[in-house]
């Protein structure tokens, strides 16, 4: 009888951990995919500032 228990306790645990464990990697995702929108966007900001400067000096 206790070692039914402590199985259930341990597929129960097990349970919870395998949960919080892909729960923590779907948030890792989207955090990831947040950076990496801003980062693009800090490339993107990067690369229009890079031309403006090139056709200013072009201009000259």
């Amino acid at each position: 009888m206790d070692n039914k228990i402590v199985n259930e306790a341990e597929n129960f645990l097990g349970f919870l951990f395998y949960k919080s464990f892909f729960i923590h990697l779907i948030l890792f995702s989207e955090w990831c995919d947040i950076l990496n929108l801003v980062l693009l966007k800090l490339h993107g900001l990067e690369l229009f500032f890079s031309v403006k400067e090139f056709q200013s000096d072009s201009e000259l």
